[in-house]
């Protein structure tokens, strides 16, 4: 374990599938990969982790940080997991597209605001 995360600094995260395969890569202040997600449905839970300046995966010890987002639009819900706090799933709610903004909070204040992130929410497939 590196303790040199006293107070973290990330330059950028990963967004990670059940999986361990990166959906989203935040970095150089560049978003690639966005979410898709259909109306009714939930997407798979995702979990977070942050990129040091050194390029190592970190996620903040201690209880004063936590995940955060500000969301563009009501096409969708963001839902923060209760067993994790760094794991999170979306809610399609209506058909479109918007954006999300990942933060990582520190207390009560963003440390760390990514640009805005894609999600588009697909209608919903009916079934015969």
């Amino acid at each position: 374990h590196d303790d040199d995360h006293e107070h973290a600094e990330p330059i950028g995260f990963y967004i990670k599938n059940a999986e361990n395969e990166h959906i989203i890569t935040y970095l150089d202040l560049e978003v690639s990969g966005s979410f898709t997600v259909a109306a009714g449905d939930y997407s798979p839970y995702y979990t977070i982790s942050f990129i040091d300046e050194d390029g190592d995966e970190f996620t903040p010890d201690g209880d004063e940080y936590s995940m955060n987002y500000a969301k563009t639009s009501d096409f969708f819900e963001f839902e923060k997991s209760t067993s994790d706090k760094w794991s999170f799933r979306i809610k399609g709610v209506l058909e479109g597209d918007g954006e999300v903004e990942v933060q990582l909070l520190h207390g009560d204040h963003p440390d760390f605001k990514s640009k805005p992130i894609s999600i588009t929410v697909n209608a919903v497939i009916a079934k015969h």
